[in-house]
């Protein structure tokens, strides 16, 4: 049998005198010296080459690693049994942040038409689904949250537990508009995941989401608390800058003394603020911060490095978002024009338009040309549905070796970090 060194070998720099073998498709990685180059798999001794095997660095000289890869990311885009409908019941929003890209007016908001024809999508999901993940997303839901996240939310337990259906809840909210009354009704309902954003320290923070009513980064802290003791996992984004980082290591002193029964329902995670990424890359910024809430007990929510077996959710077939106005979008970080839209729930088939839309997306990303070959293929798995989308023209993301290179390392960085947390 012969074999062959694999097409997602990566040799990155690591010291003046050796390189990191690093593999994108297993992950694994070795030291080599830098004056040394990989002879032929043929030429190996036994014992050798089964290690380069097992660590994926040598294949099989059939093996069709392109195809691998394709196949993976079929399965894994095809979820199955679960469906995720994101709901924005209003665009509106009572904060105005500096970074949003989204458009604001009062007149975005889901109508009482428009509320019944998703009723009747919901129905045709439950129809074809044994799961159903319902999340709000805006705008700010909970504007909205007496007239339309209520009552989606006791309509769908009621239909759910009526057909055996299983079900969880999400919310993507500043968690400003979050009051007692409110948490008493969360309270009554299992499987709730919350995603509440703080823009650094509390001086950045109030300086962004400014109330006039009250210290918001205090009613942030003391919402999240809240929910967290009653059983919501609460995913605390902390949307970061240059300017504001440092101040984010305040953060963590502010839930010290939480009990660790709170502390077990919230994670932290780390955002550049997009357009911030132009003054330079923060991830490795984010290590420390995320040690820092691991000393306290909190655990950082971190971003799965492998791109083709945890792909973004706008990427899954059985995946949603419905606009106020009924309009169909596959990713929520867009400006919901029209023109990004696959469809709409108020005329036509819903579910017919998600899975033609996902048959021509995943025909593009299974199968775009400069990929086939990438080393780094595995990694950046062709782009997100929002980054395809908008690249007509098939460009590599990543044109340049030393793109490459960077991409690659900063993913052995993660991993790392992954796996200490996991050991720690």
């Amino acid at each position: 049998m012969r074999f062959k060194y694999s097409i997602f070998n990566n040799r990155l720099r690591a010291t003046d005198k050796s390189d990191i073998l690093y593999n994108s498709f297993t992950h694994k990685s070795i030291l080599v010296p830098r004056d040394v180059e990989l002879i032929h798999p043929d030429q190996m001794a036994p014992q050798s080459l089964e290690a380069m095997k097992s660590w994926g660095f040598i294949v099989e000289d059939d093996i069709n690693e392109s195809k691998r890869v394709q196949d993976i990311l079929l399965d894994t885009m095809s979820t199955g049994s679960i469906f995720n409908l994101i709901i924005n019941p209003t665009l509106e929003c009572n904060c105005r942040c500096w970074y949003c890209y989204e458009t604001h007016h009062k007149e975005m908001v889901m109508s009482e038409v428009t509320l019944i024809h998703l009723k009747e999508f919901i129905t045709d999901i439950l129809s074809n689904y044994d799961e159903l993940i319902v999340s709000f997303f805006g705008g700010e839901p909970f504007m909205e949250f007496d007239r339309i996240v209520r009552p989606i939310m006791e309509w769908t337990r009621n239909e759910c537990k009526a057909r055996g259906k299983r079900i969880r809840y999400g919310f993507t909210t500043n968690a400003l508009l979050i009051t007692q009354e409110m948490i008493e009704f969360l309270a009554c309902f299992q499987n709730q995941k919350f995603q509440i954003t703080l823009d650094g320290g509390r001086a950045f923070h109030n300086s962004t989401r400014v109330s006039r009513s009250c210290d918001s980064y205090a009613k942030v802290v003391a919402i999240v608390k809240k929910l967290a003791s009653i059983g919501c996992d609460v995913l605390l984004r902390l949307n970061l800058t240059h300017e504001n980082l440092s101040s984010a290591f305040e953060i963590p002193l502010d839930f010290e003394e939480c009990e660790d029964e709170v502390k077990n329902h919230i994670e932290v995670g780390c955002q550049q603020v997009w357009q911030d990424i132009q003054n330079g890359d923060l991830d490795k910024d984010f290590f420390n911060l995320r040690k820092a809430f691991k000393a306290i007990g909190i655990s950082s929510a971190d971003k799965d490095p492998d791109s083709i077996r945890s792909t973004c959710y706008g990427d899954k077939r059985d995946s949603i978002v419905v606009n106020y106005d009924g309009g169909l979008y596959k990713c929520t970080a867009v400006d919901f024009s029209k023109t990004k839209s696959i469809g709409n729930i108020l005329h036509g088939n819903p579910l017919k338009a998600i899975e033609e839309d996902f048959k021509h997306y995943s025909n593009r990303k299974l199968y775009k040309a400069p990929c086939q070959h990438c080393r780094i293929w595995p990694i950046c798995a062709g782009g997100c549905y929002r980054k395809l989308s908008s690249n007509a023209d098939h460009h590599c993301l990543f044109p340049s070796d030393e793109m490459k290179d960077e991409v690659a390392m900063n993913n052995l960085e993660e991993f790392v970090f992954i796996n200490m947390n996991k050991n720690s």
